[in-house]
């Protein structure tokens, strides 16, 4: 079963009109407005404001060649971004298995290392691979949202 809209219940408000799209784009739809206008009672009071037909065809085709451009140069970029995301996901991956695998949890060592439990080397290596982590989440937000940082 659809539930009711609650923009269409009740009376109209102040909040309700916030709530949807009018709200935004009602001072571009004015102005358009006004320029169509303006447009009109020229051509029809002093000139004639009319294009020929070979300079629409003209500017059509130059505007889907530009509107063409546009978008394959936008997919290029993002199929771009997703190959370097891919490439640290893998880069990171592989660094973490390589201190997963890599580092003994065996360790001895001089001075402090020495007193090291076997407990506290996991909770090590374990912490490197947060770090890891938090590197490709970090290059992640730079990347998604710059004024955050």
């Amino acid at each position: 079963m659809v539930s009711a809209n609650p923009l269409f219940r009740g009376t109209w408000t102040a909040k309700k009109f916030q709530a949807t799209v009018i709200n935004d784009i009602w001072p571009e739809v004015l102005f358009f407005s006004l320029v169509a206008t303006m447009v009109v009672l020229v051509s029809e009071n002093k000139y004639n404001l009319g294009i020929g037909n070979p300079l629409l065809t003209v500017l059509g085709t130059v505007l889907g060649l530009v509107i063409s451009f546009r978008t394959s140069s936008a997919y290029e970029r993002y199929q771009d971004g997703r190959k370097m995301w891919t490439n640290i996901i893998t880069g990171s991956r592989n660094l973490a298995q390589m201190f997963w695998v890599h580092i003994p949890v065996d360790r001895t060592g001089k001075g402090d290392a020495a007193k090291s439990t076997m407990i506290q080397n996991v909770i090590e290596k374990k912490s490197m691979v947060n770090l890891i982590l938090a590197f490709a989440v970090s290059v992640k937000v730079t990347i998604v949202d710059p004024a955050t940082s």
